[in-house]
């Protein structure tokens, strides 16, 4: 068994070396990896594949975080009257992470969790926030923490993007 599985090695090893003809175009993070696995399998249909992985993989970590499904019903428009600023047809809110809090601790989503894995200050909701931006940004809404006049401001927006 061990001489057919350095067979079929060296054989995908031959074909990366053979298809260097095979360029994707967007590769996704450790570009070197993804170059050379998509040169070894002759074949870009793999990346597809790859993608939807990551992408179902951050929808289920985003499932279990109270920030991610308060923020989402705020972006809804299920919030209250003034937080909102409607800006070219894409729904954003700015605020402090004290203020995001306490908008938050109005919505039905956020409170559903109980009180040991919703985000009970704001510097732990800062840090919700931070860690889950990136899968944030993959179901189409963006996170930005700024500064403006020494406030740290967290920006909240829908993009629309999603996938």
């Amino acid at each position: 068994m061990l001489p057919g599985v350095l067979g079929a090695l060296l054989d995908q090893l031959s074909a990366g070396l053979r298809n260097t003809h095979l360029n994707p175009g967007s590769l996704p993070r450790m570009a070197d990896c993804a170059l050379w696995v998509t040169r070894c399998t002759g074949s870009e249909e793999w990346l597809d594949v790859y993608r939807e992985n990551v992408r179902q993989a951050a929808e289920i970590g985003l499932e279990s975080s109270p920030a991610y499904a308060g923020v989402r019903q705020l972006l809804d428009g299920h919030s209250v009257t003034g937080y909102m600023k409607q800006r070219k047809g894409v729904e954003q809110w700015q605020g402090t992470s004290a203020e995001l809090l306490k908008v938050l601790q109005d919505l039905p989503a956020f409170l559903a969790w109980d009180g040991k894995h919703r985000p009970d200050s704001p510097r732990a909701l800062a840090n919700a926030m931070k860690r889950d931006a990136t899968a944030m940004r993959q179901q189409g809404i963006e996170v930005r923490h700024t500064k403006s006049n020494g406030r740290r401001l967290i920006v909240v927006r829908r993009t629309g993007a999603q996938g």
